[in-house]
């Protein structure tokens, strides 16, 4: 039986259900999974389910400033037909089995993530230079999407070693928590969190992320302030925490029609994504997309040089919107879709926008592409 092994810093419990249905179906096919992965700095909110999956291994990560060393993995990795990590420049280890893959009895390496450094609005040149002088060393690439792909093929990573898996997250309960929702229960929820009943047409935003820089918090602030001027029924619900909570609690002392909500997880979103005609987020935008698509709402943001490859999967003007990084821009956007009947249509096209964007579909991806490595000579 061939053997697969990927590596990554932490196995984010996101992943539990892509893991499960990756192992299935490579199972099927004859070739066995194992994922390596330790814990996160003690800062981080990140949660491991690593320990959660039978094919995986808890290791160890010693942290040496940004650098991470993970402890056990090289006879993990040993032998492997394809060993595959995460694309991260900190990941000391990765480097060491890559360069010296026939010492380890390893056949082929791989690389899973985004090919450049984009979540950063002021990018390290070293870490810069460093990924780019990777990116064409290994055998393989599992892009995130679509972009991703692009982008290594202009870096000279022939595309037909290239897997664009389509990144996604499990949205299977919040679709299914969402079938349930009653209109009845949505105008008592709403008439709870706003004390009063919505009123005919009345339109709610939402966000629903880690309340930190890379959001634009401010910029979020002040368009939302500038939707509500334009359109005063206007109601907006922000979701999540972080260290620009305190502007969000001042700003929502002050603005009654703005709800702070805190933290919120998996399918306890539901009752607030079940109220939200749109996702407004101008700041960075990751896999919220397909939280968003999954709901049935359109995604607002701006044209920034900071989101993640999954921003592709949004079709400006058709499942979502993005507009100039102006404050103003946005927040007219926005408030010319809430305001006529695009609205209708965006929800229909970012509902069907949801079903293409599954684990399931991922997992298919991600397998085709670990079978075609393997048959690589």
């Amino acid at each position: 039986m061939k053997s697969v092994v990927v590596y990554t810093r932490v196995t984010a419990d996101y992943r539990l259900s892509f893991y499960k249905e990756l192992n299935e179906i490579l199972k099927g096919k004859g070739v066995s999974l194992k994922v390596c992965s330790g814990e996160s700095r003690a800062h981080e909110s990140l949660r491991s389910c690593v320990e959660k999956l039978p094919f995986g291994m808890k290791l160890h990560n010693q942290y040496i400033g940004k650098l991470c060393w993970t402890i056990g993995l090289k006879s993990h990795a040993k032998n492997a037909d394809v060993f595959i990590s995460e694309q991260a420049s900190s990941l000391i280890q990765t480097y060491f089995i890559f360069a010296f893959k026939k010492f380890f009895g390893v056949r082929h390496t791989a690389f899973w993530g985004h090919g450049e450094n984009l979540n950063t609005e002021n990018p390290q040149w070293f870490r810069s230079a460093w990924k780019r002088y990777w990116l064409t060393k290994v055998d393989w690439w599992f892009a995130y999407t679509m972009e991703t792909k692009r982008l290594l093929v202009e870096s000279g990573f022939p595309s037909h070693s290239i897997t664009d898996v389509q990144n996604s997250i499990d949205t299977s309960e919040l679709k299914d928590a969402l079938s349930t929702e009653s209109a009845e229960s949505i105008a008592v929820r709403f008439e709870e969190i706003f004390g009063a009943p919505r009123l005919e047409g009345q339109r709610v935003g939402i966000f629903c992320a880690r309340l930190v820089p890379l959001k634009w918090i401010p910029f979020l602030l002040r368009s939302i302030e500038i939707m509500h001027e334009k359109m005063p029924d206007f109601r907006m619900l922000i979701i999540g925490d972080g260290v620009d909570r305190d502007l969000v609690k001042s700003f929502c002392i002050t603005n009654s029609w703005c709800k702070w909500l805190g933290a919120v997880h998996g399918v306890e979103r539901v009752k607030y994504f079940a109220i939200a005609d749109i996702f407004i987020n101008p700041g960075m935008t990751g896999l919220a997309v397909v939280d968003a698509f999954s709901a049935g709402i359109p995604y607002a943001t701006t044209n920034n040089n900071i989101h993640s490859p999954e921003i592709s999967y949004l079709e400006n003007g058709i499942n979502g919107i993005m507009t100039d990084p102006s404050e103003e821009a946005f927040a007219e956007a926005v408030f010319s879709v809430l305001n006529t009947s695009k609205l209708k249509k965006m929800k229909k096209h970012a509902k069907e926008s949801g079903k293409n964007y599954t684990v399931e579909h991922m997992a298919k991806r991600y397998a085709e592409g670990v079978v075609a490595l393997l048959e690589k000579k």
